[in-house]
């Protein structure tokens, strides 16, 4: 399995979208279809760094 990176992608006045992808290509390409956008169109596209989590705290329970 491929590691998967995350993006920020949108342009022209279209909703940035939330995409996981193997590269910024990809990424585009999966834009371009989620949206109904034409080859018209090149969004622009930013890679998002990830964080760990933080841990959860379960309720009611004191540590």
């Amino acid at each position: 399995m491929k590691k998967l990176n995350g993006y920020l992608v949108g342009g022209k006045g279209l909703p940035m979208k939330f995409v996981r992808a193997e590269n910024v290509k990809d990424a585009r390409r999966l834009w371009r279809a989620r949206t109904n956008a034409g080859k018209s169109t090149a969004p622009a596209v930013s890679q998002v760094t990830w964080r760990k989590p933080r841990p959860r705290q379960k309720k009611g329970v004191e540590e």
